[in-house]
């Protein structure tokens, strides 16, 4: 049987902290993959509204098509709705 091509790329996500929970099922599904973020990082934009301080969740990723394409759908859709967005790019 064919083996899979495996591709690696990088996989950032931006969100208001105030929707972090929302991508809590993005990041539990990559850890059932086996994957760590390299870092996260929240930055303070305001001081008054501490809920629109962005958070950066960054990784590296070595997986098949099939599981790439199937992360696009479900960020996508956890996504729908806010002002977060995710980036996908060879590395």
């Amino acid at each position: 049987m064919g083996e899979t091509k495996r591709r690696i790329i990088t996989f950032k996500i931006v969100i208001p902290f105030r929707d972090y929970k929302r991508i809590i099922e993005i990041i539990s599904y990559l850890k059932s993959l086996g994957c760590t973020p390299i870092y996260i990082k929240r930055s303070v934009l305001f001081k008054e509204r501490r809920e629109l301080d962005p958070v950066e969740i960054v990784y590296k990723l070595e997986l098949p098509s099939e599981k790439i394409k199937e992360l696009k759908k479900k960020t996508a859709k956890v996504l729908r709705g806010t002002l977060g967005f995710f980036l996908l790019y060879p590395s």
